[in-house]
């Protein structure tokens, strides 16, 4: 799934803006593919289920790829780099040690201490206990392999099953789909089902917003450099645990989008460019579909924001 999310984003990624440097816009990229993943695959599962779609993972992921290295070679031309192999080499070397190090660190204090536990266990969870979010989750991503949205939202025949039974509920209210249509498809391509997965994902869900933290926060506060690994660190902390405990997927990955949304909304203001307008807009449609009941919070802190600029800028007389 990490390597799903990595693939996916790398193109969008390569649209930030100037200021985003080479260890911000690695750090956002799993969640701009968390995004862009759940956008495509929740718009199709309407239509058909994800066992008729996960190999749209490997094409979707090999332009994201072309776009990005196309994109980046681009640039190192237009920096001065002649030959094709010291572009290459330029691009990979954009990334200093340090920088390097700090994403290494973010990554393996939060991935490790849950990986470790399931370990221990000899198991790949699901790790909810008393909790009903983890059973759903798991259900659900395994029914939408074989049943789209409109297939669910039908009435289904009695002895149906435990998956297809939480699947049809969801379908019929207004149940946020979070990242499962994602996990569905990934599912699929793998040859797995959603017990064997559903932990794991929940992790590398974690590992990505602690990315875009990082990724945020070096943004808004360049130096001193620690400041955006330790805001990374934190997605180990007890809260988000008790969310990993609970089983609360949606929340997880609603929560991953808001600070990247936040730093891609200020590069939006600060320098208005159509390229940061199409990832803003990325942003807040995986946050969407992830988890609406940020949405609000969201919108109303951008209007504040705005009002806030609009009034600045109108005492000075610009």
């Amino acid at each position: 799934m990490l390597v799903t999310l990595f693939a996916l984003g790398c193109g969008p990624a390569s649209l930030l803006g100037n200021r985003f440097g080479a260890a911000a816009r690695l750090a956002m990229t799993p969640v701009l593919g968390l995004c862009l993943g759940t956008c495509i695959f929740t718009t199709l599962l309407w239509f058909t289920a994800a066992r008729n779609t996960y190999w749209l993972i490997p094409v979707v992921a090999l332009v994201s790829v072309a776009i990005a290295l196309r994109r980046g070679l681009s640039a190192m031309a237009r920096r001065g780099e002649t030959s094709h192999r010291s572009r290459i080499a330029a691009l990979f070397q954009s990334l200093g040690a340090r920088d390097a190090v700090a994403l290494a660190v973010v990554c393996l204090v939060v991935a490790t201490p849950l990986s470790y536990t399931l370990h221990e266990r000899h198991s790949v969870g699901p790790t909810g206990r008393s909790i009903w979010d983890t059973d759903d989750y798991t259900a659900e991503a395994d029914a939408m392999q074989q049943l789209s949205i409109r297939q669910a939202h039908q009435r289904l025949p009695s002895g149906a099953s435990f998956t297809r039974l939480v699947w049809s509920s969801y379908s019929q209210g207004s149940q946020n789909l979070d990242a499962a249509p994602l996990s569905a498809n990934v599912d699929g391509l793998l040859g797995l089902g959603a017990t064997d997965t559903q932990s794991l994902f929940l992790i590398v869900f974690l590992v990505a917003g602690a990315l875009g933290a990082f990724a945020a926060v070096r943004y808004l506060a360049p130096k001193p450099w620690w400041v955006a690994a330790l805001a990374g660190v934190l997605f180990a902390g007890p809260f988000f645990l008790q969310l990993m405990a609970d089983g609360s997927q949606a929340a997880t990955c609603g929560l991953t989008t808001i600070l990247p949304i936040a730093a891609v909304g200020l590069d939006t203001v600060r320098r208005s460019r159509t390229a940061s307008l199409i990832l803003l807009a990325l942003l807040v449609s995986g946050l969407m579909a992830l988890y609406p009941l940020f949405v609000p919070g969201v919108a109303l802190a951008a209007a504040i924001m705005l009002l806030v600029i609009g009034a600045r800028s109108w005492w000075r007389g610009s």
